[in-house]
């Protein structure tokens, strides 16, 4: 049976370099530009048990444009700038260091060369260094008035023991990492991820598979080899259940003089992530509790009858790893705090006990399937879809197969959905953590 030519699964030509490296290449005829993602991944214990990782992955990200051995920063800058990439870096976490970028397809070998060499001989200049470490330290002091930031702090801290990717360290560890931080941790950090578990580029655009592949092979071909293996993100330990069953129902509230206003966030962790089959059921349930401040369900209540706030939502908050919180936000007077965790509580209530209706159902779906078709119609978001896919460790197939399950779901797999997995976490683990002018 042929596979259908249509479909992403089908175009996408997925290569193996002999290092190991993968490249899954989507060719795009006669648009003149390509849009690519590089990613590579670990997420070792080595890594998870590093409180400093977070700011030594952010750093390094930020620092690895900033000169290399052979180039000046501003040499780099430069040709950055020729390419219209002015600004350009890379985006560095506890377990991925990503670069994303849409370039001329003519410039593509100039940029290979460029990142090849800010991977295999950074710079790490002490005084390039020295300057963005002051910058980041105003940056992280700006945080401790951030209420939004605060109380989003509070609640991951209380939710997620330190190994787990959900949480987030306060601006005072952050600045004394800062104060600690060498070359020689961003040295380590970028060595750990160079040998990475899962390491890919992703291209859609206007290029010919044949000859990508062989100047693929004389730049990223040169990095280590290693086998490549899909990351698992399970993130479930002992200790995450034991942590999250000890966190049990809790308030938390972080004064914050000086406020006119308090920001509230609610959080429950669902046992699933993006591989669970329930997940699609789980994410129209979230979209329809508080995906949209104006029709959500939350949106009526709280803020068209109740008139507390101008906003409120409720999304997942990253479900590439198991226990993702399901975070509801809101800001309101500091005068309303009571009675909007009262006027929330109730749509909760009632969403766990009646579920959603079929009338929400098809509404939400056709808006998701809907918003799915209009994303996917420029190549960088073309690009950023197939990451994704590849990072949550999902088959390509999945591309295809999103909208077709969106559309399969009834309204009896939401509210089973809502009654085995939203209503035990609410009620046996929400965290409110409340940031701000407090009555």
């Amino acid at each position: 049976m042929t596979k259908n030519s249509t479909t992403y699964e089908s175009r996408i030509n997925t290569i193996t370099l002999a290092n190991g490296f993968k490249a899954f290449l989507l060719p795009v005829s006669g648009c003149k530009t390509i849009s690519l993602g590089l990613c590579l991944l670990d997420v070792s214990e080595s890594i998870a048990d590093n409180s400093m990782v977070e700011t030594i992955a952010t750093m390094t990200g930020e620092m690895l444009f900033k000169g290399s051995k052979n180039y000046s920063c501003s040499s780099v800058a430069d040709k950055l700038d020729e390419m219209c990439l002015s600004g350009l870096k890379f985006n560095g976490k506890a377990e991925s260091l990503k670069l994303g970028a849409t370039i001329v397809a003519s410039d593509l070998s100039t940029f290979l060369a460029i990142t090849l060499d800010a991977l295999t001989n950074p710079g790490f200049d002490s005084s390039e260094l020295a300057i963005l470490k002051n910058q980041y330290t105003g940056y992280v002091l700006s945080q401790k008035s951030d209420t939004g930031m605060l109380s989003g702090i509070a609640l991951a801290q209380k939710l997620y023991p330190k190994s787990s990717r959900y949480y987030m360290t306060d601006p005072d560890t952050d600045i004394n990492c800062l104060s600690q931080l060498e070359a020689s941790h961003m040295h380590k950090y970028l060595k750990c991820m160079l040998n990475g578990q899962q390491r890919f580029i992703v291209m859609v655009g206007d290029f010919d598979t044949a000859d990508v592949t062989k100047l693929l092979d004389t730049t990223l071909g040169k990095l280590p080899a290693n086998e490549y293996s899909i990351v698992c993100h399970s993130n479930q330990t002992q200790e995450q259940d034991k942590f999250i069953a000890e966190a049990g129902n809790s308030i938390l509230k972080t004064l914050v003089e000086g406020k006119s206003s308090t920001d509230i966030k609610i959080a429950f962790p669902l046992d699933i992530d993006r591989r669970d089959e329930d997940f699609e059921a789980c994410l129209v349930a979230t979209n329809i509790l508080g995906g949209d401040t104006l029709t959500s369900r939350l949106g009526k209540e709280v803020r068209e009858k109740q008139g507390l706030t101008y906003g409120i939502t409720a999304n997942f908050i990253d479900a590439k790893f198991k226990y993702c919180p399901i975070a509801i936000e809101i800001t309101v007077n500091p005068n309303n705090v009571d009675k909007a965790l009262k006027s929330i509580d109730q749509v909760m209530q009632e969403f766990l006990r009646d579920g959603v209706t079929p009338k929400e159902l098809e509404t939400e779906v056709m808006s998701l399937v809907n918003g799915v078709s209009i994303n996917l119609r420029t190549n960088r978001n073309v690009c950023r879809a197939i990451m994704r896919t590849i990072e949550q460790g999902l088959e390509l197939s999945s591309l295809d197969l999103f909208q077709a399950k969106l559309k399969k779901l009834n309204v009896i797999d939401v509210n089973m959905a809502i009654k085995q997995h939203f209503k035990p976490a609410y009620e046996n683990c929400k965290v409110t953590s409340i940031a701000g002018s407090i009555e």
